[in-house]
């Protein structure tokens, strides 16, 4: 399960550095054309890295609980099966 999910944040990071070299390739195309000062293009692409990091910590920390709640499942399921196990024995024992 810890793979999958490992894998799964990886993809993303992966696409967001895509995304990230994609946008960076059409602002530096808009300033060679004249559409926005290299300044403007600066702070545009600080806008979007803030914007991107504030949803990575937003997308990490719905990712937090999610594993959390995975954890408890886990666990509950491990203590079903050991009392299910201690339930066993207790009617070997009566029988």
């Amino acid at each position: 399960m810890i793979d999958n999910i490992k894998k799964i944040l990886y993809a993303g990071l992966g696409i967001f550095a895509l995304s990230e070299d994609k946008a960076k390739e059409i602002i530096q195309e808009l300033i060679k054309q004249g559409e926005i000062t290299a300044q403007e293009g600066e702070q545009l692409i600080s806008d979007l890295k803030n914007k991107a990091w504030d949803r990575g910590k937003s997308f990490e920390e719905k990712i937090a609980l999610k594993i959390k709640d995975y954890l408890k499942i886990s666990e509950l399921e491990e203590r079903v099966k050991k009392l299910e196990d201690e339930l066993s024995k207790i009617r070997e024992k009566l029988s």
